[in-house]
C-alpha cells in the first residue's frame, strides 16, 4: 500500500499552523492581540508578506480579525485538529488522473479552507485494499472520503464506514452508513441529449457497455438516454444505442464500421472520455467532419478531452463541485454524528468545446 501524507507546505501556512497551535494552546487568549508583524517576523525568520498570508489564513477560518490601528485581534479558539483520509482506489493517482483530478482537487481545497489536515491513501490493487483495511485500528483520520473503482471499493466498504465518518463520491455498492455524493447519470444523458438537439442534430448515437456490470451504470446511461431523446422528439430509429456488450467488445473498443452506416449530420453521446476520444478518431479515418457530420458529447469529462481537435464537448458529474460538496457533508457529520445517511446526486455542468458546433462555455448546477 502506498501512503502519502502532504507536508507542512508553504511558509505562510506554516506559520500559520503554528500561530493556531499558540492560540488553541492558550497562548494568545481570546480577546487579546497577536504580537506585531515585526515581531512575528523575528520569531519565524521570515518577511512581512509571509506574516500577512499567515494571518490572513487564519482570518479566513474565523479564528482571528484584523483592526485597523491596533493588530490582530483573537476572536475564537480553533476546534480540535481534524484530519481527513482520501481512500482513492483507481490504477491512476489522484491527482494524475485526467477524470477525477478536478474532483480530488476540490477535496483538497475545500480540506484546507475549513483548516483540516488531508491524508492521501493512493491504492493501485485489490490486495492493498485489503492490506489498508488491516490498519484501519491504527489510523488517527478523524473521517474518511473514498473515491475511485466500485468493484475495489465495495467489499470493504463496510468496514471503513463501521470505523468513521465517511463520504462516498461514487455509486453506493455496499455502503450501508456512509453519506455518498453519487454521480448524476441521469441528468447528465439528459443534458448532453437536450444539448446535441440544440445544435441541431436529428440522429444520435449512444456508445455504452464498457463499466464494471455491478456498478448498473450502463444500464442507468441506456435507460435515461432513451428515456431523453423520448422526450426531446427522437423517433426510436434516430436514437440508436450501441452496446459494447452485445459485439463482445472489450473496454472501449469500437467497430471499424461504426460510422459507416449513419447519415450525417449525427449526434454521439459517448459515456466515458475513451469512448469519446476514440470515435473522433473512427470520424477522422471515415473523412467525417466534426462538428459538421458528427458532433461528439462525452458524459464523463476529462483533461483528455481538452487535446483533441476540436476539443471535445463533456457534461462535468463528478468534478470540483462533487469535491466541494464531499467535504462538506463530512463536515456536516462531525458537527451532527446522529443525521440520518443521506444520498445526494453531484452537481453537473456542461463544458461546450467546440465538438458540437457551438462556441465554448460553461454552464449547468455545477459552473463556477
Amino acid at each position: 500500500m502506498a501512503r502519502r501524507q502532504n507536508g507542512h507546505g508553504p511558509k505562510y501556512l506554516r506559520v500559520s499552523e503554528a500561530l493556531r497551535d499558540d492560540i488553541a494552546a492558550g497562548r494568545f487568549p481570546v480577546g487579546e492581540y497577536l504580537p506585531s508583524e515585526r515581531a512575528l517576523c523575528e520569531r519565524f525568520g521570515v518577511t512581512r508578506i509571509v506574516v500577512r498570508g499567515a494571518i490572513a489564513k487564519l482570518e479566513e477560518q474565523g479564528i482571528v480579525e484584523r483592526e485597523a490601528g491596533r493588530g490582530t485581534r483573537v476572536l475564537r479558539a480553533p476546534a480540535a485538529a481534524v484530519t481527513i483520509e482520501l481512500f482513492f482506489v483507481k490504477w491512476l493517482s489522484p491527482f494524475a488522473d485526467p477524470i477525477l483530478s478536478e474532483l480530488c482537487t476540490g477535496i483538497a481545497t475545500t480540506a484546507r479552507q475549513c483548516g483540516y489536515t488531508l491524508t492521501l491513501n493512493y491504492i493501485q490493487d485489490s490486495h492493498s485494499v485489503e492490506a489498508f483495511v488491516e490498519n484501519l485500528e491504527s489510523s488517527n483520520a478523524s473521517g474518511m472520503i473514498v473515491v475511485g473503482e466500485a468493484q475495489w471499493y465495495a467489499p470493504v466498504i463496510g468496514a471503513i464506514e463501521s470505523r468513521f465518518p465517511t463520504v462516498l463520491v461514487g455509486t453506493p455498492l455496499g455502503s450501508l452508513r456512509a453519506d455518498v455524493v453519487e454521480p448524476d447519470y441521469e441528468g447528465a444523458m439528459a443534458m448532453a441529449v437536450e444539448h446535441l438537439k440544440e445544435c441541431g442534430r436529428r440522429r444520435l448515437l449512444l456508445l455504452a457497455g464498457a463499466f464494471d456490470s455491478n456498478e448498473g451504470r450502463d444500464e442507468r446511461n441506456i435507460a435515461s438516454f432513451r428515456e431523453a431523446a423520448k422526450r426531446c422528439g427522437y423517433a426510436a430509429r434516430d436514437a440508436v444505442v450501441h452496446d459494447g456488450r452485445d459485439r463482445g467488445l472489450k473496454g472501449f473498443d469500437l467497430p471499424a464500421d461504426l460510422l459507416k452506416k449513419r447519415k450525417p449530420p449525427v449526434g454521439v453521446v459517448a459515456t466515458a472520455a475513451s469512448y469519446a476520444r476514440n470515435v473522433l478518431k473512427l470520424a477522422r479515418d471515415a473523412r467525417l467532419r466534426v462538428p459538421e457530420d458528427v458532433a461528439i458529447l462525452s458524459t464523463q469529462d476529462s483533461l483528455w478531452l481538452t487535446g483533441t481537435e476540436p476539443p471535445l464537448t463533456a457534461v462535468d458529474v463528478t468534478g470540483r463541485a462533487a469535491g466541494v460538496r464531499a467535504v462538506e457533508k463530512l463536515k456536516m457529520r462531525f458537527e451532527s454524528p446522529a443525521l440520518p445517511r443521506r444520498i445526494e446526486r453531484a452537481p453537473i455542468r456542461l463544458v461546450a468545446r467546440g465538438s458540437c458546433g457551438e462556441p465554448a462555455r460553461t454552464s449547468g448546477d455545477g459552473a463556477q
